[in-house]
């Protein structure tokens, strides 16, 4: 094959420490994803703090120039008690990795803001993001009026009511509190934050506690890094919308005389 790859793992302590060799015998470069096989995410080597380039949860996507090698290696833990590979416990012949695929190294490479985006969920406001206050008519002024599908251009409401007095419309409160959704979503990004703060700048105690309580650095920094371009994004997109909205101006006065 054109492309090949070599691999060994080794376990010691709980962590299982995997090389990996790619060797790419084309006159050409070539672009190779690989997966890694072994139970756990991928630990990927960093460069402060941050994932060195390529790396994701599930392996590893990169270029391998022609006539070379590309060396690899990244970390996966492993549950107490669970027997893997070591130095005393020669590894199986399942290998830790496999090569899934192999393409052209001009393919679009994948937008990692994409991801994040698509984690934010959908953009609009949750349903009590904001509450329907009742007008005087009650439920009988509810209840008169005849259900029809939506019309959010108000073209068919207008022709429906030409030459009709209009009862006044319903009020709508105005959504001055943060929906419970972003503030639990938040508070869950803050929460991360504080854990992160405590292992960079807290004492022994705290970093300790958190290890204790099974708290993952390596996936908190990750976790943290992605919190902060959602966080971005996030404000960037608030400051733009609060802009839009205190630059507004409805023409009430005018839109009354055409009603």
């Amino acid at each position: 094959m054109p492309v090949t790859l070599d691999s060994t793992v080794t376990t010691a302590g709980g962590v299982a420490l995997v090389a990996v060799r790619v060797r790419n015998t084309e006159p050409v470069a070539r672009r190779v994803r690989i997966e890694n096989r072994l139970p756990g995410p991928v630990l990927p080597p960093r460069r402060h703090g941050t994932p060195e380039p390529g790396w994701s949860d599930d392996g590893y996507d990169g270029v391998v120039a022609a006539d070379s090698d590309l060396a690899l290696g990244y970390a996966c833990r492993v549950a107490v008690g669970e027997r893997g590979p070591s130095d005393d416990h020669p590894p199986s012949d399942d290998a830790p990795v496999e090569l899934v695929a192999v393409g052209d190294p001009s393919a679009a490479e994948p937008d990692p803001m994409d991801a994040v985006i698509g984690d934010l969920g959908n953009h609009r406001p949750p349903p009590d993001a904001a509450s329907i206050a009742i007008g005087a008519a009650g439920p009988a002024g509810a209840a008169a009026a005849p259900d029809r599908p939506s019309d959010p251009s108000g073209t068919a409401a207008t022709s429906a009511h030409c030459g009709e007095s209009k009862s006044p419309p319903e009020a709508t409160a105005a959504p001055t509190d943060v929906p419970p959704a972003v503030a639990r979503y938040l508070d869950t990004v803050e929460g991360r934050i504080s854990r992160a703060e405590a292992f960079a700048d807290g004492s022994v105690a705290d970093a300790t506690g958190l290890l204790e309580a099974d708290t993952d650095p390596d996936g908190l920094a990750e976790l943290v890094a992605l919190d902060a371009t959602a966080l971005e994004g996030l404000a960037a997109r608030a400051d733009s919308l609060a802009a839009r909205a205190a630059a507004v101006d409805v023409p009430t006065d005018a839109l009354e005389r055409l009603a």
